[in-house]
């Protein structure tokens, strides 16, 4: 292992903006409809569960990441084989992420400009942060985690502030008992994105103190999950069930009534 080291705010912030991601973008929960922030609050605790088995192979390999104790733990040639797909498996979730951000780009403030141009700046961004290295990037996490929860903050206070928050849009709960909620939960809301948090097991090596790696992570799962289910129940109080996938989903939306 080199001398690389990350601190316990810094892995806290990562995993965070981690969870965050792009969960804010994608339709988890539609189905349920307006018991739909009832699967991040569920998926949180199966998140933390998830967490639990990383930590424990972490504990037995602390200096190592996954694909090193995979080799450990399988042999050279089968545990060499699924590092492979680990590491191809990522490669294309990194791929979809840059394309939803292109396509939320391109919607909203780019949209004159080609999705093409936006995908060859945000890699290049992606590129100099891997040169960098991960101090660097540790260190930017921080500033953009009191970035993002300030600006989460601001907006759901005017939210509150202007009124627009009907707490019966949210009525009646679980009208349609736990089957929709079932569906939604499983295999989506728990692996997007508390599944993929399997990522940090490549970072938790770099952990400065190593015995604050499940407390810190724990935390982390915990309050990202809270945000997720917080941002649904405000947007479904804002919005309503209808408009609120209608404007945030349109494709899913037209493609669910056709």
């Amino acid at each position: 292992m080199t001398k690389i080291k990350i601190d316990g705010f810094q892995l806290f912030c990562m995993m965070f903006i981690f969870i965050l991601g792009s969960t804010l973008l994608l339709d988890i929960g539609k189905a349920a409809r307006q018991d739909a922030w009832i699967v991040p609050l569920l998926a949180t605790f199966f998140g933390c569960v998830l967490y639990l088995i990383y930590i424990s192979l972490y504990k037995r390999y602390p200096n190592m990441p996954l694909t090193g104790y995979l080799i450990k733990i399988w042999g050279k040639y089968v545990g060499g084989a699924i590092s492979f797909c680990y590491i191809i498996y990522f490669v294309y979730i990194a791929s979809r992420v840059l394309r939803d951000f292109e396509e939320l780009l391109i919607s909203s403030s780019y949209y004159v400009t080609s999705i093409i141009t936006l995908g060859i700046c945000m890699t290049f961004v992606l590129i100099y942060s891997v040169h960098l290295g991960i101090e660097a990037f540790a260190r930017v996490t921080c500033l953009c985690f009191v970035v993002i929860l300030l600006t989460l903050f601001i907006l759901n206070v005017l939210y509150v502030v202007g009124g627009y928050i009907k707490v019966e849009n949210l009525q009646p709960v679980l009208a349609n008992g736990w089957g929709n909620i079932g569906k939604e939960l499983v295999p989506l809301g728990i692996t997007v994105p508390f599944g993929e948090l399997i990522t940090f097991t490549m970072i938790l090596p770099y952990l400065n103190k190593k015995s604050q790696a499940a407390t810190i992570g724990l935390s982390a799962i915990i309050i990202g999950g809270m945000v997720l289910t917080i941002n649904s129940i405000i947007l479904l109080c804002v919005l309503g069930t209808r408009d609120c996938f209608k404007i945030l989903f349109p494709g899913s939306y037209s493609c669910e009534l056709h």
